[in-house]
């Protein structure tokens, strides 16, 4: 499970990191801001993982692909849990 979510966390945030997209709007330079924002992503990804929060959805936060990939996967885990 642990190399599951991590593996999915490491995914999005390479996707960000990618899109360049990954530093957060916080007021931050260098190291600092980069491990700011490597908090948020992930407390942010988690949060939505696990609660379908949808106040993340927004194109800033987890929108877009990323977005609608996880609505898609959040559908198809309980099928695929049960090896359906």
């Amino acid at each position: 499970m642990l190399l599951f979510v991590g593996g999915e966390i490491g995914v999005y945030l390479a996707y960000k990191i990618a899109r360049n997209d990954f530093l957060y709007s916080l007021r931050f330079a260098g190291v600092l801001a980069a491990v700011v924002s490597f908090v948020e992503r992930v407390i942010v990804k988690v949060v939505v993982d696990f609660s379908g929060c949808v106040h993340f959805r927004h194109p800033f936060e987890m929108g877009g692909f990323a977005g609608s990939g996880g609505w898609v996967g959040a559908q198809w885990m309980p099928l695929w849990g049960w090896g359906l």
